[in-house]
């Protein structure tokens, strides 16, 4: 509600304009304003539930930054400075620092464990230690990479400020049913789908296997993902007090 025309603490108004090409929250205002969304080709989005809920990742993103406390994005900053915080699973780093095709060390957000994707294509088609050059866009991956700096924000807090915003996309998603969100699944396109013979980012390849109920076949990347959420989440909720 509003009173005295300042919108109360816990209410978050949606604007659709049509001059603009994406949405975008702002936390002073405490609004979401969505234009016409479109894609990296210029086709038409459509503004689903999903790219709200990614936006309210945004919200809280910013409002768990109150009272001098450690926003989302910035344990996304950590997985590119403390290995000991990466995000793992039994077949090594989901999201993080990885070896690039120049034997250097590069950050990137991954492509196993989200609910649908691949997020990105990369200059080497089959090789995620690639370079991602163009933005792929699905459900649980609403802003993949590659990413532009904003001034101020450089690259790297662009990066930082959409992982964690789709991050807690599938946070919710896995939380509120269970089973959507995050998957043990591989986008990756140099993994090879055992059965089909295709390469995992056509249709995603099943970290699980069902021949075995709760045995990893791969890995569980999207378990991975989901219990490094839930620990930061967790202490979020604890320090800023909500319920």
């Amino acid at each position: 509600m509003e009173e005295n025309g300042i919108r109360d603490q816990g209410e978050i108004e949606l604007i659709r304009v049509n001059n603009r090409p994406n949405c975008v929250a702002d936390n002073n205002t405490r609004t979401i304003t969505c234009g016409n969304l479109v894609d990296y080709q210029g086709q038409p989005r459509s503004l689903t539930h999903y790219v709200l809920t990614h936006e309210f990742g945004h919200v809280f993103d910013n409002q768990s930054a109150r009272n001098g406390n450690i926003p989302l994005r910035d344990y996304l900053q950590q997985t590119r400075v403390n290995t000991s915080d990466i995000t793992t699973d039994i077949r090594g780093p989901v999201m993080g620092n990885f070896i690039n095709n120049n034997s250097q060390i590069v950050w990137r957000r991954g492509e196993r464990g989200w609910g649908s994707g691949p997020g990105s294509i990369y200059d080497q088609a089959h090789d995620i230690n690639g370079s991602p050059i163009v933005q792929v866009f699905t459900d649980y991956q609403q802003n993949p990479a590659p990413y532009q700096p904003d001034p101020p924000r450089t690259v790297e807090q662009v990066a930082n400020e959409e992982t964690a915003a789709d991050m807690f996309l599938n946070w919710v998603y896995r939380r509120a049913t269970g089973s959507s969100g995050f998957q043990n699944r591989t986008w990756k396109p140099n993994d090879i789908d055992p059965g089909s013979s295709l390469a995992c980012n056509t249709t995603g390849c099943s970290e699980t296997n069902p021949a075995q109920p709760g045995v990893t076949l791969l890995g569980a990347s999207g378990d991975a993902r989901f219990a490094w959420m839930n620990t930061r989440m967790t202490y979020i909720f604890t320090v800023q007090g909500w319920h």
